[in-house]
Order: C-alpha cells, then structure tokens, then sequence
C-alpha cells in the first residue's frame, strides 16, 4: 500500500501466552525504525490479553496487529 507523507502502519508479530501475557515482540516489513521500536513499546505495555482456548484449555496464540500512526505538520 502507498503510505502518505504523514501516516505510517507499523505490523507487530507477538504471542498472548497461555496466561494472557504479551511476549515474543517484534516489527516486521517496518520500513522506519524509530515507529517499528514505539509499536513494538506500546504492544508490549499492553493490558493482559485473554488467551485463546483449545479443547477447554487456555494456549498461546500468535496475532499480528497493524498499528497505524498519524503525523501532524
């Protein structure tokens, strides 16, 4: 996708682990570094998640989740 002078999305691979935990952080196709490390900051600050459930049992699941950022002249 052609991305505007001021908005940018930032991909981040991560893992709600079985407890909810985020873990295994990580920017990917990030063309700029300084916006992939403040999504990566901001996934890993990030509330508990519920965990996914297999067979009545709470497991790991990896997401991706697009963050999308806005700059103002």
């Amino acid at each position: 996708a052609m991305e505007t002078s001021g908005k940018r999305t930032v991909h981040i691979r991560f893992v709600v682990n079985a407890d909810g935990q985020v873990g295994e952080v990580q920017a990917v196709r990030a063309k700029d570094d300084a916006y992939a490390k403040e999504a990566e900051r901001l996934v890993r600050h990030m509330p508990k998640w519920r965990p996914a459930r297999a067979r009545g049992q709470d497991v790991p699941c990896r997401l991706v989740l697009p963050i999308r950022f806005e700059t103002r002249d």
